[in-house]
C-alpha cells in the first residue's frame, strides 16, 4: 500500500448520514412521478465550451458532429474521442480548459463517435470495432484540415 493510499485512509471521515424525506404522506419513498417532477436539467449549449459547431461528411451517407475550438490555430491538434454510450460534449469543459491553458495556440476537435450523439451513419451503423473508429477519426481529421497534415494528440476515455 502506498504512502498516499495510508494518508487517505487515515484521513478518512465517516460519510454522514443522509435522510430522504418525501412529499407524499403514504409512502416514506417518493413516487417515481415525484422523483421526476423535481429534478431540474439545465442544458447548456455547445457554444458555451466550443467555438464551432460542425457537421462533417466523410462518405455519401456519413456525417459526424464535430465540435472545435481554435480550428486553426498553429500548435498540435487535441483530438477528444469519447468512450461507449457517451457523446463530443462529455469533453466540454476540459476543451474550455485546454483551450483556456493553451492560449488558443492547441486545436481542440472533439466528435461524436458512430451511433452517438449527432452522428448519423446509416450504412454501418453497427461497426464498432476499432479498425472502423480509428478510420473514423482519420477521416474526420482529413476532412476538417484537408491537404495539411497536422500534429495529433489523441485523448480519449470509455
Amino acid at each position: 500500500m502506498s504512502f498516499l493510499h495510508k494518508e487517505l485512509l487515515r484521513k478518512h471521515q465517516p460519510l454522514s448520514t443522509v435522510q430522504e424525506t418525501s412529499t407524499s404522506s403514504t409512502s416514506s419513498t417518493p413516487s417515481t412521478a415525484e422523483r421526476q417532477e423535481n429534478r431540474e436539467y439545465n442544458e447548456t449549449a455547445w457554444s458555451d465550451y466550443f467555438e464551432e459547431c460542425l457537421e462533417v461528411e466523410i462518405a455519401h451517407d456519413e456525417v459526424f458532429r464535430v465540435y472545435v475550438s481554435a480550428r486553426h490555430a498553429p500548435g498540435p491538434v487535441m483530438v477528444l474521442h469519447h468512450g461507449a454510450g457517451s457523446s463530443a460534449l462529455s469533453f466540454a469543459l476540459m476543451a474550455q480548459h485546454l483551450h483556456a491553458l493553451t492560449q488558443g495556440m492547441c486545436a481542440i476537435v472533439a466528435y461524436d463517435a458512430r451511433s452517438h450523439g449527432h452522428t448519423r451513419t446509416p450504412t454501418h451503423a453497427q461497426d464498432h470495432t476499432l479498425a472502423c473508429y480509428s478510420a473514423d477519426m482519420v477521416q474526420v481529421i482529413k476532412a476538417l484540415y484537408k491537404e495539411q497534415e497536422p500534429q495529433v494528440l489523441l485523448i480519449g476515455h470509455r
